[in-house]
């Protein structure tokens, strides 16, 4: 794992490179977006869905997280399914919809039914490594969508961003790793609550599924302003078993800045111990690339700290298993 999140910058940077010379010309007139995926792959899918909402070219775009896919999907719906083994029960469930809706569709796995279904219906699949732990294989899947979608018209600059963080991490990587080190002091045996702003909520669900996969611990996500409508009152009588890790992008909404400044302060007042990860970055692509290696690194510190491993996912395949007898 370690290694993984070591080469992060140029895993991106290669299969973003890689997919920018891949045909797309098959990809004909469309009017929306269903993104397929679950876990990881639904992270990766969320945060193009919100770059591309965010563009000059935004259509409507949805991320299923299910076995089925919208009654409204059809031959002009651009369908991407997302799925490391290619095995994902609900994708590969979601994938079969097409059979019945004539989607545009495009897969990204290393293999399984979702690999064999594109061969015998001629789709186009983003083929990604083998042997890795899914969670892991994050780089690939997004910066093969990050190429897809800057040929499709939808984002921009995305060569030079992924350059610019690339350059970038071989400068700071120390001191992310060093600031990991000293924030999983920290939130050694707590429960992290992971809050950051509308926009940005992918990231902070990848805080929690790293620290839930990676670090074998318990946490949770939210974002604001959501938060100030209903789980604020959740800390009325404080909590003395819960951090919070506060992810900042310091040009956010100014009115979600002072929703940050007075939470705080809530916070304080019932002596919660908060943390928190500041980006100043140009640009969107940027912050989230940056939190997402930042939080990775700190998931595998906390697991170092707790003494567990970080590979493996034991009780999920158990549960996999399971269910497929």
């Amino acid at each position: 794992m370690k290694q993984h999140i070591q080469n992060f910058p140029s895993y991106l940077l290669s299969w973003y490179e890689l997919w920018k010379e891949i045909d797309l010309s098959w990809i004909i007139s469309y009017d929306s977006i269903v993104f397929v995926g679950m876990w990881w792959s639904a992270m990766a899918l969320s945060v193009i869905k919100w770059l591309v909402d965010r563009s000059h070219r935004s259509i409507p775009s949805q991320v299923v997280k299910e076995y089925h896919v919208p009654y409204r999907v059809n031959e002009k719906t651009l369908m991407i399914c997302a799925s490391y083994s290619g095995n994902t029960e609900e994708t590969v469930s979601a994938m079969h919809d097409w059979l019945a809706k004539w989607a545009q569709m495009l897969a990204l796995t290393s293999g399984g039914i979702l690999a064999d279904f594109c061969e015998s219906w001629g789709h186009t699949c983003a083929q990604m490594p083998t042997g890795i732990e899914p969670r892991a294989a994050l780089p690939w899947s997004f910066g093969i969508q990050l190429a897809i979608f800057e040929k499709l018209w939808f984002l921009d600059a995305v060569q030079k961003d992924l350059k610019r963080f690339g350059d970038w991490t071989q400068t700071h990587s120390a001191k992310v790793i060093l600031q990991a080190q000293k924030i999983a002091e920290q939130l050694y045996q707590w429960i992290p609550f992971v809050y950051t702003t509308t926009g940005y909520e992918a990231v902070a669900l990848r805080a929690e599924q790293q620290f839930q996969e990676n670090s074998r611990m318990l946490a949770h996500h939210h974002i604001l302003p959501e938060q100030n409508h209903n789980e604020l009152l959740g800390w009325q009588e404080g909590n003395e078993h819960v951090d919070v890790l506060r992810l900042i992008d310091p040009d956010a909404y100014e009115r979600n800045m002072k929703r940050i400044v007075l939470t705080k302060q809530v916070l304080d007042e019932r002596k919660v111990k908060q943390l928190e990860i500041v980006l100043q970055w140009p640009s969107m692509l940027t912050k989230i690339i940056s939190w997402i290696y930042q939080v990775d690194w700190l998931s595998y510190e906390l697991a170092i700290k707790t003494g567990v491993d970080p590979s493996g996912m034991e009780i999920i395949e158990n549960l996999k298993n399971a269910l497929r007898r």
